[in-house]
């Protein structure tokens, strides 16, 4: 059997194609190469979103090339797409294949590198408890600094009952948490010109899958966010309180020259109604620093809507030219060392709102509808019963989620693996809450959401 090593840089829905590519793999009869296997081709599925994703593009590219000599080496994805020349120009590199060639990958190996039949995969193995679910692809919406819809093209939405039909299948094979994934979320099915959208698409995998199974969104733009999702949300616990909205800036003026169909109030306006309506939400975001001309003053104002919006997390990335985009020609350029400080500047006030927002879910003393996604080595630790009797010492270390985006760090039973659980809280920091696991299931692990009003936002 051939064996492929596929690695993967970037976004969710590079992720989630990459799964994809493994998934066809399997199914046409080819094995997914271990750590220690000598692969007979390497793919390497790129980002070129900034200078510092094509430059670990660049590297993993040459490192495969090096670790792997005699193997093929196909490279794909948004860097493929963005400079094909470039990439052909890496020595080692065999072939190069663009996104919208994503999908024909395996047959390209078939056809080109392995003509001979192989035994095709009746049992496909099982997947892991939480998955990616690509809905739909391309953008419409030309912002001054960005390069995706170059590399991803025009919208592109699946058709819903092969998204569902998917999801099914997932379902089946062990998933209990699907993310919907897509370069513009809120978009998907604007293009098919039928009426169904986002909203009917939540709706129709709800109705499908299993009622244990809960439905996580990935970015999702301010302006595609539909009143009755946000409803959805609120009363569905099988919807995850989480939203991640990208805010880029909190300046009006960078917005505007950004070419982002938003102010600032307009954000706010939307975020408040959506603390309002769903208790305990997790908003999370990107912003940008060192946009051409953007001003201290401006940097300022974003460090004011970050604060009051008060998001759970915050991903801080520097401004860099993308060649061909509006903003890479202005002279108005900020200096990198000054970007740099910013950067430093807004991610310690991030990391200070996560680790309020972690504090803030600790005090309620119990945390439930936690989904275990996988274990490390044993180590010392602790599993209580509902009484607090501590049942056990040494525990192997698990890892998980919740529904409003708390990474969770326990001990347990290996067993626990693609369930949800609860457990009680006993240590914060930045980046997880630690807590001992809680075998005492004693309720429902997804419990229904009373629809109250909450916090909005800070004043």
């Amino acid at each position: 059997m051939p064996k492929i090593l596929l690695r993967t840089l970037g976004c969710r829905l590079n992720q989630a194609e990459s799964f994809e590519i493994e998934e066809g793999l399997l199914a046409s009869g080819f094995e997914l190469a271990e750590p220690n296997d000598t692969p007979d081709v390497v793919i390497v599925n790129t980002c070129t979103v900034t200078s510092d994703s094509t430059r670990s593009s660049r590297r993993l590219i040459s490192r495969s090339a090096r670790e792997y000599p005699n193997a093929r080496l196909i490279v794909t994805g948004c860097y493929a797409v963005a400079a094909p020349e470039e990439v052909r120009a890496v020595d080692g590199v065999d072939d190069v294949i663009p996104n919208k060639g994503k999908d024909s990958i395996v047959g390209f190996l078939q056809n080109q590198y392995f003509p001979r039949t192989l035994q095709l995969s009746s049992c496909m193995p099982q997947v892991p408890p939480r998955v990616i679910l690509k809905v739909q692809s391309g953008c419409d919406e030309m912002c001054t600094f960005c390069i995706v819809p170059y590399t991803r093209g025009d919208l592109d939405s699946r058709d819903i009952e092969h998204v569902v039909s998917a999801g099914v299948s997932l379902a089946e094979r062990g998933a209990v948490e699907l993310t919907l994934s897509g370069v513009h979320l809120g978009r998907y099915g604007i293009d098919s010109g039928t009426g169904v959208g986002l909203y009917e698409l939540v709706c129709r995998l709800l109705e499908s899958l299993p009622s244990s199974l809960r439905i996580r969104l990935s970015s999702i733009e301010l302006t595609s966010i539909d009143e009755r999702l946000v409803e959805l949300i609120a009363c569905e616990p099988r919807l995850c309180r989480h939203l991640h909205i990208p805010l880029q800036s909190g300046d009006d003026g960078v917005l505007d020259a950004m070419g982002r169909p938003y102010d600032s109030k307009r954000y706010l306006e939307v975020v408040s109604a959506i603390k309002e309506k769903i208790p305990g939400v997790a908003l999370t975001t990107d912003v940008m620093v060192g946009f051409p001309g953007e001003t201290l003053v401006a940097f300022g104002n974003t460090l004011d809507i970050v604060e009051r919006v008060a998001f759970a997390k915050v991903h801080v990335f520097r401004y860099s030219p993308r060649e061909g985009t509006p903003a890479a020609s202005r002279e108005d350029q900020v200096p990198e060392d000054e970007k740099r400080a910013r950067s430093k500047t807004l991610r310690e006030l991030g990391d200070k709102l996560r680790l309020e927002f972690h504090q803030l879910q600790a005090k309620a003393g119990l945390i439930e509808g936690v989904l275990i996604e996988g274990h490390g080595p044993a180590e010392s630790g602790c599993i209580s019963d509902s009484s607090g009797a501590a049942t056990q010492r040494v525990a192997p270390s698990l890892f998980g989620i919740t529904d409003n985006y708390v990474k969770i760090e326990t001990s347990g039973p290996v067993g626990t693996v693609g369930k949800y659980v609860k457990v009680k809280p006993v240590d914060v920091s930045v980046e997880r809450v630690s807590a001992e696991l809680l075998l005492d299931q004693g309720v429902d692990p997804l419990p229904k959401r009373p629809y109250q009003s909450g916090t909005v936002l800070r004043r």
